[in-house]
């Protein structure tokens, strides 16, 4: 069961929470965001090892070329697009030879066939909850809408989850679920995560799934 912390933007904050051994931990590069990595916290996080974890850079809406610097720029193992990027855009990026993570915010009315689209483009979908900001929101959707997701992409469960979802992530039997991404629910502030609390979650998932 992968783990992915995201919203990551303090150096040291990055450097305890690789200790927890995350599979991957998230940059966020949304100016809008409480999270946003701006370019003097970018040169400090990128001189931080994040262990074995891979880097993975958010952006919502940003052009192919300011995502092809900051993939350069910060050393990014992937990309996550957030907002209502194109499945042109992630083929894109998939042909210059970069992991794609294209995100979706699932509410009531979703559809999955919305995915379909980006299926042979992207290595990763990320299903997170709909709410007012492009991510962060803390809130969960109905986990299970997920039995209607048919497509043969991995997927990675997203929005408001926190260590009391850790029996009903247990539950999940979805073939494609790879894994879950973890962010406001583990803040101290946002942009800092509280490391005992991630290690703990990280721990007890992994050793329950074993």
């Amino acid at each position: 069961m992968v783990v992915k912390v995201c919203g990551l933007k303090h150096a040291n904050n990055l450097a305890e929470v690789a200790e927890a051994k995350p599979d991957m931990v998230g940059f966020i590069f949304y100016p809008q965001s409480p999270r946003y990595v701006e370019a003097a916290a970018a040169k400090a996080l990128n001189s931080i090892s994040a262990g074995k974890a891979q880097r993975v850079g958010v952006f919502v809406d940003s052009n192919l070329q300011d995502i092809e610097q900051t993939v350069a720029h910060f050393g990014l193992n992937a990309v996550q697009l957030h907002g209502k990027e194109s499945p042109t855009l992630c083929y894109q990026l998939h042909h210059k030879g970069v992991t794609v993570i294209k995100a979706f915010r699932v509410g009531g009315e979703f559809h999955f066939a919305e995915v379909e689209p980006y299926v042979g483009s992207c290595s990763l979908f990320l299903f997170d909850a709909a709410g007012s900001s492009a991510g962060g929101n803390g809130v969960t959707f109905r986990w299970s809408l997920l039995e209607n997701y048919t497509a043969k992409v991995p997927f990675l469960l997203s929005g408001g989850i926190g260590e009391e979802h850790l029996s009903a992530i247990k539950a999940l039997k979805h073939p494609m679920l790879l894994g879950v991404d973890i962010n406001s629910r583990f803040e101290v502030v946002p942009g800092v995560k509280d490391v005992a609390r991630v290690k703990k979650f990280i721990e007890t998932l992994k050793s329950d799934l074993c």
